[in-house]
């Protein structure tokens, strides 16, 4: 099985990632470009353990949930764990959900998978992360 992270866009990342900086590079700015290049490094030393796989919101189709942009498009299967990551509703405050990617054989299948992949019997289900 594997562990896809699915972290916020690269500049709302590479900000908090900044702001952690600033403490141990007192005075040393950070511009736009420096913040992305600091969350696609952090992406990268993540994504070379075997598998874990880091997609930035911002790399995700916006007319897609996330569940079928990650199937569709980055290879998740039946089985993987989804580390969804996001601003929450104070600043600087991070919300993590883990939900899995379930084949549910006896539930109705999605309408729009089943127009896109006649026969299938997966349907793609968040599991709120138990604690």
């Amino acid at each position: 099985m594997s562990i896809f992270y699915l972290m916020p866009p690269r500049p709302f990342l590479g900000d908090r990632f900044a702001d952690f900086l600033q403490t141990l590079f007192p005075g040393l700015a950070w511009d736009s470009l420096s913040r992305v290049s600091l969350a696609e490094m952090l992406g990268a030393v993540a994504s070379a353990r075997d598998d874990v796989y880091v997609v930035y919101r911002d790399d995700l189709p916006r007319e897609e949930g996330p569940m079928r942009a990650l199937v569709d498009g980055f290879g998740a299967e039946v089985g993987d764990e989804i580390v969804e990551v996001r601003p929450g509703g104070r600043p600087g405050e991070i919300i993590t959900r883990r939900w899995r990617i379930e084949e549910e054989a006896t539930a109705m299948m999605v309408s729009d998978a089943s127009q896109k992949r006649p026969g299938a019997t997966t349907l793609l289900r968040s599991v709120a992360n138990r604690q």
